[in-house]
């Protein structure tokens, strides 16, 4: 994407149209298709079939197959009615939280802020930073609050 904005669209291309525009765009990445990659044998075109049978399918539909507790459900319908698209991210931001804690830690603070009616991923996140910080290994807790939390420092008046 960046490679195609930088060489395909500098300087602006002038176009009457979007649909110009996309003819334009379209040649542009053919042409490139063609080109030989610097220092490789094989053109773009030829390197993107190879890379293609290297890919995964993806999935059928997103989170199918993923089995969220049915607080997850809650969580993401009261998000989205209070804070539609912004509430749709907040809630993929919820989801991310699974790649650094348990599913188990997760689902306990998501529970505990629906409890609390403080429906905000900033919530939960700092439901799980007191949970990190109840830990027995002090030292894990605070490497894990410090990635949670951006350092503020105070300026005494």
């Amino acid at each position: 994407m960046c490679y195609a904005r930088r060489n395909f669209q500098v300087p602006v291309p002038r176009c009457a149209s979007w649909e110009e525009l996309n003819r334009h765009l379209r040649e542009r990445c053919l042409e490139r298709r063609a080109k030989r990659i610097r220092g490789e044998k094989e053109s773009a075109g030829e390197r993107f079939v190879r890379d293609q049978e290297m890919l995964l399918a993806l999935p059928p539909a997103p989170l199918q197959g993923w089995q969220l507790p049915e607080k997850f459900g809650a969580l993401r319908r009261q998000m989205e009615a209070r804070m539609s698209k912004r509430g749709r991210r907040e809630y993929v931001q919820e989801l991310r939280l699974l790649e650094t804690f348990w599913l188990a830690e997760v689902t306990a603070a998501v529970r505990q802020t629906l409890e609390l009616r403080a429906i905000s991923f900033d919530a939960v996140k700092h439901r799980l930073a007191v949970v990190t910080c109840q830990r027995a290994d002090r030292a894990h807790a605070q490497t894990l609050a410090l990635q949670l939390f951006d350092i503020v420092h105070v300026i005494p008046p």
